[in-house]
């Protein structure tokens, strides 16, 4: 009996049963090269307006003797360093866009786990003694590990050249959006600290998320 007559038999009641089974059992779907690059250039795309108007708050605390110029530049230096690494994975992603090397995808994992490594020691690097500014920051420094982890989540994995896409579950995929993120950040950017001042530095930060 041959595949048609088979599936003839089997009825199409019964096959769609035996697919929807099938498809129970497999936790998400790959995701699309075409879907995950512009989810991760809208992600990026929003989270790098975000930076300048969190160092001009950092700088900000400074008149405020909150920081001092140690700290601020310290702060500085970091949020540089980690707007200079998104946009090379902005970069990454528009390159792999248009000539699909997959060693674009390890070099864009590679960037997006030096963000997380830059941004994991901050606190204890700068050594912040006020604790509103310390809520702040720290609030500020999820929301961003945050965001690299979900372009982690949604990055195909490359073995020896090949690439294979994510499997990620629809609950997944509707978390890794910039809407979703940037209501995030955002309410974690103006979080009462404890303090008007360090509340007021960081009024104006705002993620507006790219679609």
């Amino acid at each position: 009996m041959n595949r048609r007559d088979a599936v003839k038999r089997l009825g199409v009641g019964t096959l769609l049963l035996a697919l929807g089974a099938v498809a129970s059992i497999i936790p998400g779907c790959g995701i699309p090269a075409a879907t995950w690059i512009t989810m991760g250039l809208n992600l990026i795309g929003t989270v790098l307006p975000t930076i300048p108007g969190i160092i001009a708050a950092i700088s900000t605390l400074a008149g405020q003797q909150v920081l001092n110029q140690t700290q601020v530049q310290k702060l500085t230096q970091v949020f540089t360093g980690v707007q200079s690494l998104f946009q090379q994975a902005y970069a990454a992603l528009n390159q792999y866009q248009a000539n699909m090397d997959p060693t674009l995808i390890t070099k864009i994992q590679d960037i997006v786990t030096q963000i997380k490594t830059q941004l994991s020691g901050v606190l204890a690097n700068v050594q912040i003694t006020d604790t509103a500014t310390v809520a702040k920051i720290t609030s500020i420094i999820n929301a961003f590990t945050d965001l690299a982890n979900n372009i982690l989540v949604i990055l195909p994995s490359v073995t020896a050249g090949k690439v294979t896409a994510r499997r990620v579950s629809a609950a997944q995929l509707k978390r890794v959006t910039p809407e979703i993120w940037a209501a995030e950040f955002n309410a974690a950017a103006h979080k009462p600290s404890g303090s008007a001042v360090v509340d007021g530095a960081f009024g104006t930060v705002h993620a507006i998320p790219l679609k």
